[in-house]
């Protein structure tokens, strides 16, 4: 039995063919997809989705052609962000992805208000870049297309393409991520939703499992018609579920371009920002802690060393090389202290970056680049902190995902010492697109 996962990524695509009850991998592609779009507005961030769908397609098609076609097709994509569609289930706008922030912008006639505080005003657990704050900005700016009639993730609108489905929906966990699901009826909020003035008719269909959501059409010449097509999973879901079958007691730590502490719950829990209860699977919940910056912050920080080197090339193997030899004569504590919320915080949009502890003696790229790590896994540790107080339980197994973190030996070192566990790396290194691959599995197995 062969299935196929393909992930929609914030900077890549992913996608996999794998085989038999263990998930063996049989092969995968992976390209950077460069879909951004030039946004007038300086806060939005802004994607093709007909690109992404093309790249996604092509990705497949080579897969096919060499292992065959696969039983089944699971999907999975970057969460929060939304993006448009007709009655024919056509796209009519860009992605507006999750890092948009036209959520924090004060709206007119709303006493400066952001349609993401209206938001929470309301109860919602909503921020900049969920796409329900978008949606409900784009209405008040009226920005919403004229022949939108729903909008979706970009993970399901690829579900809707392939199958050539005219419906929106989406599963709880994606339409959690939008902002204005009840995680613990797994129902829209809708009074709340009608309250902040949200126009409620563009909301996608719910579905309450992950199930065949129609068959390829074979429209797209390399993908044959009738694979079954699954109702996509979130990319946060789906990168657990392909590192682990999610044992209780464990501690996933996912580091890309953003980056997430999760522990697997099996009952609903109340929890407040920075922490949240994000709907899993069989009736399972992921306790979590996202991080709006992450693995970026590692990025920017390459990227500054290449402006000043002037370095066309990628410094990120000089900058670990830093690092370790900093670590070989002092401990992380005479780094740099670097807290990494350069893009803000889910409970502050309003923060940002901090750099202190900078002396004379430490005043190198090594100290810097330790202390940018240790900034990103302090955020995170500081929210798995706060999973232990409210469950009071803490983890026995750390597992660890996402090229940040696999790809980085200094952070791998730095997040034992932190966490206080050692560290086991996923042997999936597609895991959102393998996860995908394994729940098309699972549904085709039950």
């Amino acid at each position: 039995m062969k299935t196929a996962g393909i992930d929609i990524g914030t900077t890549s695509i992913s996608d996999v063919i794998t085989e038999g009850s263990d998930n063996h991998l049989l092969g995968s592609r992976t390209v950077t997809h460069n879909a951004s779009l030039h946004a007038e507005k300086a806060y939005h961030r802004l994607q093709d989705p007909e690109k992404l769908f093309r790249l996604a397609c092509d990705a497949l098609c080579d897969l096919i052609r060499v292992h065959g076609t696969p039983q089944a097709i699971g999907l999975t994509g970057q969460m929060h962000g939304i993006l448009y569609v007709d009655a024919a289930g056509q796209a009519v706008s860009p992605l507006y992805t999750w890092q948009d922030d036209c959520g924090s912008q004060p709206l007119t006639n709303t006493n400066g208000n952001s349609s993401a505080s209206l938001l929470r005003d309301a109860g919602l657990p909503a921020s900049s870049g969920y796409g329900l704050a978008t949606h409900l900005f784009l209405q008040h700016t009226h920005s919403v297309p004229a022949n939108a009639v729903s909008f979706v993730s970009i993970a399901d609108f690829v579900a809707m393409r392939l199958t050539a489905c005219t419906e929106a929906f989406a599963a709880p966990d994606l339409a959690a991520s939008f902002g204005g699901l009840d995680v613990k009826t797994g129902s829209w909020m809708i009074n709340a939703l009608e309250h902040s003035s949200v126009d409620t008719s563009y909301l996608p269909k719910l579905h309450l499992k992950h199930d065949i959501i129609g068959l390829t059409t074979g429209c797209i010449d390399g993908i044959p018609e009738g694979i079954p097509v699954l109702c996509s999973l979130g990319d946060h879901q789906a990168s657990v579920f392909g590192s682990t079958d999610c044992p209780e007691g464990s501690l996933l730590l996912n580091i890309g371009t953003g980056s997430q502490v999760s522990m697997p719950v099996n009952q609903y829990i109340d929890a407040s920002s920075p922490l949240e209860i994000r709907p899993f699977l069989s009736g399972s919940y992921l306790l979590t802690g996202a991080a709006l910056c992450g693995g970026r912050a590692y990025a920017m920080l390459e990227q500054f060393y290449r402006s000043i080197t002037r370095n066309e090339t990628s410094l990120y193997a000089w900058m670990e090389e830093n690092a370790a030899a900093f670590l070989k004569e002092h401990k992380k504590e005479e780094a740099w202290q670097i807290e990494t919320a350069f893009a803000g915080k889910r409970n502050d949009p309003s923060a940002s970056g901090n750099m202190c502890g900078i002396t004379t003696e430490n005043f190198t790229p090594g100290a810097m680049t330790v202390g940018m790590i240790c900034g990103i896994l302090n955020e995170l540790h500081e929210m798995y902190e706060k999973m232990c107080t409210l469950t009071g339980k803490t983890a026995v197994c750390l597992i660890g995902s996402g090229n940040g973190l696999r790809q980085n030996r200094v952070m791998q070192q730095l997040t034992e010492e932190i966490f206080h566990l050692p560290l086991q790396i996923s042997e999936a290194k597609e895991e959102a697109a393998c996860g995908a691959a394994k729940l098309a599995g699972k549904m085709l197995q039950s």
